[in-house]
This record gives structure tokens, C-alpha cells and sequence, in this order.
């Protein structure tokens, strides 16, 4: 634990390193499993979430889920353009 300078407060260092993830594009059509990966790999990146296991919920499949989080109805348009560049 360590004392902050010039402020009351402290903190502490973490103990567990952490590992990046690091995707590299991989996607084929004609792949299923592929294909899921890939969905899976862009909601990782552009989506909030604590436990990968909980990703896709409500939904069967990365890909349906992808395409609920970006439709263009409802999302941010910015938001949409910054993932579809990736695509």
C-alpha cells in the first residue's frame, strides 16, 4: 500500500498480472465455426461485459447477438461506423 502525495488516500498494487487478448481477423464465410469466432472476437472488443460466458445472452449465437447490439435502428450511428470498418 501506497500513501498518494499531497491528498489523503492511498493505493495498492495490483498482485496478478494481467494478459492482453490480442485477435487478429480471421473470418470466412463459408467457416461456420469461423465465422462464430469472429462475431464473438468483435463483441469482446465493442461490448461491456464481466464474464465472457455471459456474452451472447439472450441469444443462441454470437452473430445474433452482434447484429441486435449494432442494428441500425438503434444504434449509435459513430458507435455502428467505428465496427463496421472492421468488417
Amino acid at each position: 500500500m501506497y500513501k498518494l502525495n499531497g491528498v489523503d488516500g492511498y493505493f495498492v498494487l495490483r498482485r496478478k498480472n494481467i494478459l492482453p487478448r490480442i485477435f487478429f481477423p480471421n473470418f470466412e464465410d463459408e467457416n461456420a465455426e469461423s465465422t462464430e469466432n469472429w462475431f464473438r472476437v468483435l463483441l469482446m472488443l465493442f461490448c461491456p461485459y464481466r464474464d465472457e460466458s455471459t456474452l451472447k445472452s439472450p441469444f443462441n449465437s454470437y452473430e445474433d447477438k452482434f447484429n441486435a447490439e449494432f442494428d441500425e435502428t438503434t444504434c449509435d450511428p459513430r458507435r455502428r461506423e467505428a465496427v463496421m470498418t472492421l468488417m
